[in-house]
């Protein structure tokens, strides 16, 4: 599951306040409390992970007041940052602190919470960056889930038969170097498909595509799209700017 909270949260606060400053343990507990907060203040109708919570050196500050804790953080939307700060206490017993460094503690007594989330600002971005290529999805014979498009690079995630992934390897860069080699006959008409990478990925039935679209861009990305069609071993082609 995508997570508010990613595994990269915590890399920053390791290498600027050391890496005792935070718990495994208060990471877990932020997801639990904060992850379904957040997607219920904004209405974001699904978990993404171009949405997560990230720290800031020149913002940063841990604050005690009394029994409440807080922390102040930046939220990232897509590649837009936002400030908001999440607060937390012991919901039965006055004063007893939950710091960031503990690792024994109940997540059943603490409660958690924004404060000045920019919930409209957040929509907002997150909205307007809505993923759109213009292909006619009814002429493709597998499944197609546009999960993100923002740049030019981009991660093609394809559901196959395992027993035809090099050939399926073999394809894709045919396909590739086809529309490059046209498109070099006629002055770069078309623009060119920089580079491909697969990567090793553990589960049988699934290989991953990293793909610079170079000039060709969206247009480079739906002639591949087509051409996907003629490879009967794949059964679902997901696109994202992320992993």
């Amino acid at each position: 599951m995508n997570k508010l909270v990613n595994k990269n949260f915590k890399n920053p606060i390791s290498i600027i306040f050391g890496a005792n400053f935070m718990s495994n343990q208060f990471i877990h507990l932020m997801n639990n409390k904060l992850h379904n907060e957040f997607y219920r203040l904004t209405k974001i109708k699904k978990p993404t992970n171009e949405i997560f919570l990230s720290i800031d050196a020149t913002n940063f500050a841990y604050i005690t007041l009394n029994d409440i804790q807080k922390l102040k953080l930046q939220i990232v939307v897509i590649n837009t940052t936002f400030k908001t700060t999440i607060a937390w206490k012991n919901k039965s017993i006055f004063g007893l602190l939950v710091r960031p460094h503990n690792t024994d503690f109940d997540e059943n007594e603490i409660e958690m919470w924004f404060e000045d989330l920019p919930i409209e600002k957040i929509r907002k971005e997150y909205y307007k960056n809505a993923p759109k290529i213009n292909i006619d999805e009814s002429k493709l014979r597998y499944k197609f889930v546009l999960k993100s498009f923002f740049y030019d690079s981009i991660f093609l995630v394809l559901t196959c038969d395992n027993q035809e992934k090099q050939f399926i390897d073999s394809q894709i860069s045919k396909i590739i170097n086809e529309w490059n080699e046209r498109s070099e006959k006629e002055n770069r008409k078309y623009g060119i498909i920089h580079n491909v990478m697969m990567y090793e990925d553990e589960k049988d039935n699934e290989m991953i595509f990293s793909i610079d679209l170079g000039s060709a861009s969206e247009k480079g990305l739906i002639h591949i799209l087509y051409e996907l069609n003629n490879i009967k071993s794949i059964n679902k082609v997901l696109i994202t700017s992320f992993l």
